[in-house]
């Protein structure tokens, strides 16, 4: 194939199309001369907008807190990878749980002491052992005060005895009760009944007063005071009704008082022969907590 410039004759095998493109391009190439080409212009300089950089302290910040989160991840996926097979120890405080087993000795062959021995389960850390020291003081008192009085008298003719029961616990609120009925046999014609009472607190172990429990004792005290006598029967004192209270006396108790909250209410158990001397049974009441809230 010829250029525009090839003014040769065409061969034979060339076809009238290509002959007459030929001529047409060689004709217009003749045209143009010298004067017709415009000098080359300079090639363009694109501009390119940079972005300002920014300080050398932010990016090394940046930087490290990346690290860092990476750093964390790593550790938390390697560690629940590890932990996967091992739920989460959560402690769980579990109420208190009394046990008492009985225990009985002999004084010089003149008496027989039986009472409980209270052992506790359950409950916060070292709150167990508190609520039993609590419970076992208040029994070794009690066994304390019928050794005494032993001492004091003259031999009977017959063994003395000391009897101590504990009642099933109650459990209102944070409130653990715990009532022990004594039987003191002092050789006479009648045995003496009593009953004694221990509140605690499940939460702390300490034994708690009537404070505690009710906003206002006074108030409290006269209701129940007035239950007690209904309770008692025609032969009540009512001089002695009126002394009994909540609140401990000059000797730290509330002899011949014992009261305790349990689920159905506030119960009050007063020695037999204390407030009526011809009372068939212990006197005791209890009042619901919807009355006693009024």
């Amino acid at each position: 194939m010829t250029g525009p410039n090839d003014h040769r004759s065409p061969t034979m095998d060339s076809n009238p199309i290509e002959q007459r493109l030929r001529a047409a391009l060689a004709a217009r190439a003749d045209q143009f001369q010298d004067h017709d080409l415009r000098p080359a212009q300079a090639p363009r300089t694109q501009h390119l907008r940079v972005a300002p950089a920014r300080p050398r302290r932010l990016l090394v910040t940046v930087a490290a807190a990346a690290v860092m989160v990476s750093a964390a991840a790593g550790i938390q996926v390697l560690n629940h990878s590890q932990h996967a097979d091992q739920a989460p120890s959560v402690r769980v405080d579990t109420p208190p749980v009394l046990t008492f087993t009985t225990r009985t000795e002999t004084i010089a062959d003149r008496a027989t002491l039986t009472y409980p021995v209270a052992s506790v389960s359950g409950g916060a850390p070292g709150v167990d052992a508190r609520i039993g020291t609590v419970l076992n003081g208040r029994v070794e008192d009690l066994v304390q005060s019928f050794r005494t009085r032993i001492d004091q008298q003259d031999p009977a003719a017959q063994p003395l005895m000391l009897q101590i029961t504990p009642e099933n616990p109650g459990v209102w609120r944070q409130f653990l009760s715990v009532r022990l009925d004594v039987l003191e046999d002092f050789g006479g014609a009648h045995p003496s009944n009593s009953a004694a009472a221990v509140v605690i607190d499940s939460r702390s172990g300490a034994a708690v007063g009537a404070e505690q429990v009710v906003p206002d004792v006074e108030s409290v005290d006269r209701l129940m005071q007035a239950s007690i006598q209904r309770a008692a029967g025609p032969t009540v004192d009512a001089a002695a009704v009126a002394t009994l209270s909540m609140r401990p006396g000059q000797d730290g108790t509330t002899a011949p008082l014992a009261w305790y909250p349990a689920p159905d209410g506030l119960h009050w158990v007063v020695d037999r022969g204390a407030i009526a001397a011809e009372a068939a049974g212990t006197p005791s009441t209890v009042l619901a907590w919807n009355r006693l809230d009024r």
